[in-house]
């Protein structure tokens, strides 16, 4: 509500004081033509509305004009109105009464005659605190003694309020890298703005993440900013965890009372792992005491690097170290290949050699892993196969014997070859005229005719020698001649001995 303030029940007192000031006269002097000249050109006075002292005035007025005037001269004279309230004023107008015998050539600003034609009206508009404002008239008088002007002002004091309109408006804003290893954390980052007008208040930010993504094992994060004042921003950080490779795209949310709201933009965010793979080839078969040499083939399946990528692979039992290519070193029982980064569908090949040292087989294996990589293996097997052989001995150390008398014969059998013989069967064929008496060889033998066969030494290892003692006679003199043969499973053909013995009579 504005309350317009007219003073016109001070103008009497204002034109009393303008006026009583303007008429004002000097007395005839009789100075002197020096003090004559010092006498001040102008005049001036001020005053203060509405209550005429300057406590709780709203405006003041100067007035300022010539101290006398030359009849029939054009002269100025001048009115600054200064705002001293404090406070903002509108409407302010000056009144200012035309002297009887001024005659007025021009004002500034422009002045408006009453419709008696007495006064004119200034309309000076509004005025700021401190503001002021000057009215300037100009003319000329004649056939007086002195002119005589009076102001009036009035004006309005505005009561007003001013209650802001605000208008918050929140934006979020979302922040993940492009790609990360599945071992790695993901650090994800949210910056809440309100970039609007006035306070957003109770804020709250929430990022429910995809499928496979979790923080601390939760798929929801939830944040209180609390009031954001406008321009003021808020962030949070934490990390996420893939539970496996792919592409995850995510945004979050906010909202604030007032049904304020705000989504962020997307990220995506590419979790690689690298896919690890080993085969281990075996040669079909060897020898014994022949070198065997062993191929590790790694690959890299999966998408991402494999870092630090380590080969282990165990020295065969039964074998010895010769050798390993592309860097490979001994530490212990087992060959270490440091491979380095493996890219995504990259391999590597190396090899191992061994020496077998003992028929039957060698196991391979290898076990892989790197950086955010599993950990594959694989193994295989390669026969080694040794060398039968066997030596046999018959003999009776005496060319000469008496009939009649018992006669001993030494049979040996030695395993002269790299691999255990099995199945070793003994035969002797004793000449006709030629009986056997006894043995030393386990058991009875099997007899077929003139021929004796003992298995109960069925396995003789490699290296391995056994000798036993034949006891025969004979009753007539002559000489005879005895048969050893032996067989194992492991030779296609038999070993035979034979010896001669001569009998004489007694």
């Amino acid at each position: 509500m504005n309350r317009i303030v007219t003073l016109l029940g001070m103008a009497a007192l204002a034109a009393a004081v303008g006026c009583a000031q303007q008429q004002r006269s000097e007395p005839a002097k009789t100075e002197p033509a020096k003090a004559e000249a010092t006498r001040p050109a102008f005049g001036s006075n001020t005053v203060f509305f509405p209550a005429g002292t300057s406590h709780g005035a709203a405006l003041a007025v100067e007035r300022m004009y010539p101290a006398e005037v030359s009849s029939g001269g054009t002269f100025d004279y001048s009115l600054k109105v200064t705002n001293v309230s404090g406070t903002d004023l509108q409407s302010v107008v000056l009144t200012e009464s035309i002297p009887a015998g001024f005659t007025a050539s021009a004002t500034s600003p422009q002045g408006t005659p009453t419709a008696d034609n007495k006064a004119w009206n200034f309309a000076l508009g509004n005025f700021a605190s401190g503001e002021a404002k000057t009215v300037k008239i100009t003319g000329s008088a004649k056939d007086v003694a002195a002119v005589t002007s009076c102001a009036t002002l009035t004006y309005v004091v505005p009561v007003c309020q001013t209650i802001p309109v605000v208008k918050p408006a929140l934006t979020l804003t979302k922040s993940a890298p492009a790609e990360v290893m599945v071992c790695d954390v993901i650090p994800m980052r949210l910056v809440v703005t309100n970039n609007g007008t006035g306070a957003a208040r109770n804020v709250k930010v929430t990022d429910t993440l995809p499928a496979g993504l979790t923080v601390d094992g939760q798929t929801t994060v939830s944040f209180d900013a609390g009031t954001l004042n406008a321009g003021q921003s808020r962030e949070f950080a934490f990390n996420a965890k893939a539970a496996k490779r792919g592409s995850y795209e995510n945004t979050g949310k906010a909202n604030a009372d007032g049904g304020l709201s705000a989504t962020s933009n997307k990220t995506t965010t590419v979790v690689r792992q690298p896919e690890l793979d080993l085969k281990v080839e075996c040669p079909e078969g060897i020898l014994l005491g022949r070198i065997a040499s062993f191929k590790f083939t790694v690959s890299n399946k999966g998408d991402g690097v494999s870092a630090n990528t380590v080969l282990t692979a165990p020295i065969p039992a039964g074998s010895s170290f010769v050798s390993a290519d592309n860097g490979g070193v001994v530490n212990g029982n087992n060959v270490v290949w440091n491979l380095g980064s493996l890219g995504a569908t990259g391999t590597r090949t190396v090899t191992m050699s061994v020496r077998s040292m003992g028929a039957g087989s060698l196991a391979a294996s290898g076990s892989v892993s790197g950086t955010c990589a599993n950990t594959a293996t694989h193994a295989c097997n390669t026969g080694v196969r040794g060398t039968p052989d066997m030596a046999t001995l018959l003999d009776d150390g005496e060319g000469v014997v008496l009939v009649g008398a018992n006669h001993s014969y030494r049979y040996e059998v030695t395993n002269q070859g790299q691999v255990d013989l099995t199945n070793v069967k003994t035969s002797i064929v004793l000449p006709e005229g030629m009986e056997f008496v006894s043995s030393t060889f386990p058991g009875q033998p099997v007899r077929e005719g003139r021929k004796l066969t003992w298995t109960a030494a069925t396995a003789l290892k490699a290296g391995e020698k056994r000798a036993y003692t034949i006891v025969v006679r004979v009753t007539k003199d002559g000489e005879y001649l005895a048969v050893s043969e032996t067989t194992c499973s492991e030779l296609r053909s038999s070993v035979r001995d034979d010896e001669v013995t001569v009998f004489v009579p007694q």
